[in-house]
């Protein structure tokens, strides 16, 4: 038993392939990340130019549309459309319409009338709210960069780029933060491993050591012993042959 606890003493401490796999991976793709933040951090002719900008979006959007376009006219959608008697479909509302009582047709335009001006509300609050919501990022932006001269230009003077710049900067620090917990767990096992293996193995070897020197001594004290009552008996036997 104790030579098979000091065996599994002995034994390293093997990390599992796919955690070691994921962390390779993670950490690839973090430094492909930040490769790309630096390469579009530095211009043409060394000026700094936005780390990442509303553009991004709209030429996301514009790619994913123009698939979409492609796709429609691959798939033939209009003709299949054009087959579909839309204007029968529309005559035979329209007649349904006018049998509804004019109470109905009355609440419906006004309803319709409402929605209307509730987006032409809508629209003008948004733009207002858009506004305002600019010129608090220039604001921000400005004293930032009059705080600190080295952002001074990755930031588009906007609410959009500030948000989408402070999205960015949250998602790389926290990648950051991923591979130095990788790293840092792998460091501290590594540390476990071998100090911990060499402390077992000490520990082990002492004490197969004194089990060992304690079963020599034991075996020794057995065998001091026999001779002894041997002695004694043979002893207590003449004795009682001399009073017979």
């Amino acid at each position: 038993s104790a030579r098979a606890r000091a065996r599994a003493a002995n034994r390293p401490i093997r990390e599992s392939p796919n955690r070691t796999k994921a962390a390779m991976a993670r950490a690839a793709l973090t430094l492909l990340c930040l490769v790309a933040v630096s390469g579009t951090a530095v211009g043409e002719a060394g000026a700094k130019q936005p780390l990442i900008s509303t553009d991004l979006l709209y030429s996301t959007y514009e790619l994913l549309h123009g698939a979409y376009s492609e796709a429609w006219k691959k798939a033939d959608i209009d003709g299949l459309l054009a087959k579909v008697p839309i204007e029968d479909l529309k005559k035979e509302v329209s007649k349904q319409m006018d049998t509804l009582p004019p109470e109905v047709k009355q609440g419906i335009s006004e309803v319709q009338i409402k929605s209307l001006q509730l987006k032409a509300m809508v629209s003008e609050y948004t733009e207002k709210a858009t506004t305002q919501a600019d010129e608090l990022a220039h604001a921000l932006i400005t004293k930032l960069e009059s705080e600190v001269s080295m952002v001074k230009g990755l930031v588009k003077k906007s609410a959009g780029n500030l948000m989408l710049f402070a999205c960015w900067m949250s998602f790389v620090l926290y990648m950051m933060l991923k591979i130095f917990l990788i790293v840092w767990g792998l460091f501290w096992s590594a540390v476990c491993c071998f100090c911990c293996c060499g402390c077992c193995r000490s520990r082990g070897g002492a004490k197969a050591k004194t089990e060992k020197n304690g079963k020599a001594k034991a075996k020794s004290s057995g065998k001091a012993a026999a001779p002894a009552s041997g002695s004694k008996s043979g002893a207590a036997a003449a004795k009682a042959k001399s009073k017979k």
